[in-house]
């Protein structure tokens, strides 16, 4: 057996004075009923108040020590149970709008971010990811998860054509990604951004409100020279000009934000842009370990609960209860 709070065991020793104190008790009684009954009933009398006395009194004291005992939390014995595990949780955001089909990036921005993603599943593999995608709106198409062979499956089948709204709504994205992350305190959290940037509809990302100890990495995906962005039919784009839409990588604001958050901006087409985002979040979060099962003690203050309510009943029964009609 072992013990929560060992130090309540020290108000054991109240059970000595207690113990004196019925003992002193028990003679004032004895001597005070053979005063009250004469001698001629004394010896009856004093033969059951003896009796009925000393085990009142004992399973009174076993009361208190029992009752002690629990206040201490005492445990023996184990059960397996699922274990708590902190480490390392990634809300993973990807652009999918239109403009991530441009080509300043082989074979396209959305296949490169798709690839860097596929290279952090399987760095952290035991870390728990979250990904939302957005265009003009934002879905969490998989909640935070250890199980990543979902994630996997939606990245070979992630496009433009998975969400039928237009523009380039950053910060809903950013936003759905933030209450995507669970709110457990024993995990590191980071956000982990792929977009080029440009934001065609709804609120600025610049006036995002960030969550403390979650920092955001931006994956810049593009060039500051930008490229012709591709239509659905295999042409391009045009403006109202008629002149072809040309989409480049805007990091001014991804850098303010990062850098707010505690997090970084990275050039997607870096090639060490990839190995410096593990580095980062290696250094920074501890990695969750795989799903398992340990053995917790079982508390058992509740079976010495029980045993000190059957005792204090039995006490009181022995003092209420009349033995042979006399005492």
């Amino acid at each position: 057996m072992t013990f929560l709070y060992p130090d309540m065991l020290w108000w054991l020793l109240l059970l000595i004075p207690l113990t004196l104190l019925f003992i002193i008790s028990h003679g004032r009684g004895q001597a005070q009923l053979t005063q009250l009954a004469g001698e001629w009933r004394a010896r009856r009398i004093v033969g059951i108040y003896i009796i009925k006395s000393f085990f009142s009194s004992l399973f009174l004291i076993l009361t208190v020590f029992c009752i002690l005992l629990a206040l201490a939390g005492p445990t023996w014995g184990s059960r397996p149970v699922e274990e708590n595990k902190g480490g390392l949780e990634i809300g993973l955001v990807v652009d999918i709008s239109q403009s991530m089909m441009a080509t300043d990036l082989s074979p396209h921005r959305l296949s490169r971010a798709l690839d860097h993603m596929r290279i952090l599943l399987d760095r952290f593999r035991t870390a728990r990811f979250s990904l939302t995608v957005f265009k003009g709106q934002s879905l969490l198409l998989v909640p935070s998860t250890l199980d990543h062979e979902p994630l996997q499956q939606i990245l070979d089948s992630l496009s433009p054509d998975f969400m039928t709204t237009a523009g380039t709504d950053i910060r809903a994205g950013l936003e759905r990604a933030m209450d995507s992350v669970s709110s457990d305190p024993s995990r590191y959290k980071a956000l982990i951004l792929f977009t080029d940037g440009e934001q065609n509809g709804g609120d600025s990302p610049k006036g995002l409100t960030l969550r403390p100890n979650m920092p955001i990495f931006f994956v810049g995906m593009g060039t500051t020279q930008g490229a012709s962005v591709p239509d659905k039919l295999g042409g391009v784009q045009k403006d109202d000009r008629g002149e072809p839409k040309v989409s480049r990588l805007n990091p001014e604001w991804m850098i303010d934000v990062a850098q707010r958050s505690g997090g970084l901006f990275l050039m997607g087409d870096e090639p060490q842009a990839i190995t410096t985002l593990i580095q980062q979040l290696a250094q920074t979060g501890p990695v969750a370990l795989q799903n398992g099962v340990k053995l917790e003690p079982i508390l058992r203050y509740k079976d010495f609960l029980l045993l000190a309510l059957l005792l204090f009943l039995l006490s009181l029964g022995l003092k209420v209860i009349k033995w042979k009609n006399l005492y």
